[in-house]
C-alpha cells in the first residue's frame, strides 16, 4: 500500500483491505471507489455506494487493470507480504515521487 501526503483515506481502510484479503484468502484487495479531489463533496454520499467483493484469478485482475476497467494506482490495493517475500519482490522506499 502507497499513499501519498494529499491522499484522503476513510477511518477503516486499512482494516477494510485487511479483512478481504484474510476472509478471501487472496494475496492482493483492491478499493473499488476511488474518489479525487475534484469529487470531495460526494465523498459521503458514494461512500459504499458499491461495496462488493469479486474473487478474481490472477490473469482476470490483469485483464482488468491493462483495459483500464480496474484503478491501478497504489493507493487503491493492499499487497500480502507473504506474496512479495515469495516473490523475492523488491520495494524501494527510498525513490520519491511528487
Amino acid at each position: 500500500m502507497n499513499l501519498y501526503r494529499d491522499d484522503y483515506i476513510e477511518n477503516d481502510y486499512v482494516s477494510y483491505l485487511l479483512n478481504l484479503i484474510i476472509k478471501n484468502n487472496a494475496e492482493i484487495s483492491v478499493v473499488p471507489n476511488v474518489i479525487y479531489a475534484s469529487e470531495k463533496q460526494k465523498i459521503y454520499s458514494e461512500k459504499h455506494k458499491s461495496n462488493f467483493c469479486k474473487v478474481w484469478s490472477g490473469e482476470k485482475a490483469a485483464c482488468e487493470m491493462l483495459n483500464s476497467k480496474m484503478e491501478i494506482g497504489p493507493w487503491s490495493k493492499m499487497i500480502s507480504k507473504k506474496l512479495i517475500d515469495d516473490n523475492k519482490i523488491n520495494y524501494y522506499t527510498y525513490l520519491k515521487y511528487d
